[in-house]
């Protein structure tokens, strides 16, 4: 992590004035109280430009200019500029407003007169001179004072990105120049430069924008950060679908690290993405909601199941994968809180024929059936167990794995399990069914003796033999596990196989 003025001071001669001393005595309560005074003044008369990151961007600067040397009263324009009047379109009419406030500014600065804020800037220092210039600018100061020569090569290198002619290399550098300059009116101004990206003409450019955003945003949801959704939600109609699924995907990141932190989040305009023509916008828009879904159940809140439940029919296959797995990640929530869930339509769609669809089917339906049973709820397992004999071998081997996971929940509820059946696959030709019952028996057989069911092992030693070496491992492994669970039993075991 790198701090704006570590470099400096080291470089800086003995009789320089210590920043830490003379800037706290110099930023009074009276000066932070007038900077607040104009910033709810312009929220007065502009609510639409100006949000508390202003605020706080403005009473930074007004620390980082009086420690850079300036009086209180150009200290105080200058934070004005840099804060309330950069960018703006309605720049004249800022300035008026300010201006309207001059009698209580006078009254902390003296010497203040209002053509102070359109008169030509005083000469700022280095610091401030490239904060007001962007990231770039002020990375550039940072390496042309640093002392350390590690540290001038990495900043030499960061450099390097955020200045370069590439817009996506850009992006990469500035998200590096999030994470190690910490300052955050540095990070104001870096996230700024993000967001502006959003409306870049190259739609690359936008998509890696989106990206980066997406973690910067997580993380200032993780400090504590207001974090404004509205840029993003706005490219969910965006012209490229690559942006748009892009998008999405951030959306379903943020959107869950603010439900997590008690926010509340409008998923309409996501929600609509679940109809977007491209495929891939509506596979990316099922996986995020599946995912907030999840978090919005756990937290209590009331979620309409029916707009990704529409998908399990898309005619795309991949669509429909991506929305049982969305099932399966909203459904065992909504079970856990005592809300019935529509496994009918899952089961029915088992008869659909693809493979994929149908192995994302099964792993859904297994994790519902786990949840349905904790909660007192007996599923029929026919429709999983049926799914061993599948044409498809893809959907057999998942529906051992699944089976392998809820066999053990029913053996501890003392449900019956059709043993037999899993047990087929041992004599199955294709070598990975043989090395999946395996490895499902390994965790089966173990859950069969803790409750003091006997087994008989030997059909499942004779995969030490296998000529395959990936079924021989798998049955060295699955017997490590029941022999185990055998001995603590007190039941004696042949290891001469072993």
């Amino acid at each position: 992590m790198i701090h704006p003025h570590d470099s400096s001071r080291r470089d800086a001669p003995s009789d320089t004035r210590r920043p830490s001393q003379a800037t706290g005595d110099r930023f009074t309560a009276a000066l932070g109280a007038l900077i607040a005074g104009v910033y709810l003044k312009l929220k007065h008369d502009f609510p639409d430009f100006f949000t508390i990151r202003d605020l706080k961007r403005a009473t930074e600067a007004v620390t980082l200019f009086l420690e850079s040397g300036l009086s209180e009263k150009d200290a105080f324009v200058e934070a004005c500029r840099y804060g309330f009047m950069r960018i703006r379109p309605e720049n004249e009419k800022i300035i008026r407003s300010i201006v309207e406030e001059q009698q209580n500014i006078k009254a902390v600065l003296t010497d203040f007169e209002p053509l102070d804020l359109t008169s030509q800037a005083p000469q700022l220092p280095a610091l401030v001179t490239s904060l007001s210039e962007g990231v770039s600018s002020f990375v550039e100061m940072l390496m042309t004072f640093a002392a350390n020569p590690r540290i001038k090569q990495f900043l030499s290198v960061l450099y390097g990105l955020v200045s370069a002619s590439d817009i996506r290399t850009q992006i990469v550098g500035r998200k590096i120049a999030y994470q190690v300059l910490v300052a955050d009116f540095l990070r104001d101004v870096i996230l700024e430069e993000l967001e502006g990206e959003l409306t870049d003409a190259a739609w690359t450019a936008r998509q890696a924008a989106v990206a980066v955003l997406a973690s910067v945003y997580k993380e200032r949801i993780r400090e504590g950060k207001a974090v404004d959704t509205s840029l993003l939600e706005l490219l969910l109609r965006d012209e490229s679908w690559a942006v748009r699924q892009a998008t999405a995907e951030a959306l379903g990141t943020v959107y869950a690290a603010l439900i997590q932190r008690g926010t509340d989040v409008d998923l309409k305009a996501l929600e609509a993405a679940l109809s977007d023509r491209s495929w891939v916008v509506r596979k990316t828009t099922a996986n995020a909601l599946g995912t907030v879904y999840a978090a919005l159940i756990e937290h209590g809140n009331a979620v309409q199941m029916a707009f990704l439940q529409r998908l399990l029919t898309d005619h795309d296959t991949e669509v429909r994968q991506a929305t049982a797995r969305a099932l399966g990640i909203a459904y065992p929530e909504l079970v856990k809180r005592g809300e019935s869930v529509d496994i009918d339509a899952l089961e029915a769609d088992l008869g659909d024929r693809d493979e994929k669809f149908q192995m994302a089917l099964i792993d859904t339906l297994g994790r519902v059936y786990v949840s349905l049973l904790d909660r007192g709820v007996v599923p029929s397992l026919s429709k999983l167990e049926h799914a061993l004999d599948s044409e498809f071998l893809g959907v057999r081997k998942m529906a051992a794995q699944v089976l392998s996971a809820v066999y053990p929940v029913f053996i501890k509820h003392d449900m019956q399990i059709n043993l037999a059946q899993i047990e087929q696959g041992l004599d199955g030709l294709i070598d990975y069914i043989r090395q999946t019952t395996i490895e499902a028996l390994g965790i089966i057989y173990p859950a069969l003796i803790e409750v003091g069911v006997a087994i008989d092992v030997s059909r499942l030693k004779t995969g030490l033999t296998d000529e395959y070496w990936a079924v021989r491992q798998a049955t060295a492994e699955a017997l490590g596990t029941v022999y185990a669970a055998l001995i603590q039993r007190g039941t004696d075991v042949d290891l001469k196989a072993l």
